[in-house]
């Protein structure tokens, strides 16, 4: 009833008399480099002592709008870029893939825009463009040799030839 209002009211003074909002620093930015986003932490203080108390015990109508705010708004340094390997030259008895590897630039957080710029632009060691592959011995097979001469010049004769495992 009435009653029950009236205490809701008063619990709600009571809460703005005691505790409030406030803002207290911001978050880690989102981003290391090329403009990311902080955010204002917003806690709720005890006006007396100063301590930070439950947000229950602000009202929570009362809490400030969210405040974001530009930083490390500083362009990323050119980096290395590297694309998907290759399959393999030889499925055994070691092979060689590769891949492409550029120096890259963004340029544009929003679009992910990058640029290639030229390679002493990026810190070294570049990435291997080139690796080693299946390097392991190739299981043994037949291998033919070549021919040798007939027996006979003429009338049928005899070729022989030489398989060694390997």
């Amino acid at each position: 009833g009435e009653g029950e209002e009236e205490e809701d009211v008063l619990q709600t003074v009571e809460k703005e008399e005691l505790n409030d909002w406030e803002y207290e620093g911001f978050t880690q930015c989102s981003e290391s480099c090329g403009g990311g986003l902080q955010e204002a932490v917003v806690i709720c203080l005890n006006k007396q002592t100063r301590e930070v108390t439950d947000e229950n015990l602000c009202v929570s109508h009362r809490r400030p709008p969210q405040l974001l705010r530009a930083c490390n708004t500083a362009p990323c340094p050119p980096r290395w870029e590297a694309g998907t390997w290759s399959s393999c030259s030889a499925s055994c008895g070691v092979g060689l893939r590769s891949r492409s590897v550029a120096c890259k630039h963004l340029q544009s957080r929003v679009n992910n825009e990058t640029v290639t710029v030229s390679d002493d632009k990026c810190r070294l060691p570049k990435p291997s463009p080139v690796q080693a592959c299946n390097r392991f011995d190739c299981p043994p097979m037949w291998e033919p040799q070549g021919w040798q001469r007939c027996s006979r010049s003429c009338g049928g004769g005899i070729q022989r030839r030489e398989v060694v495992c390997k």
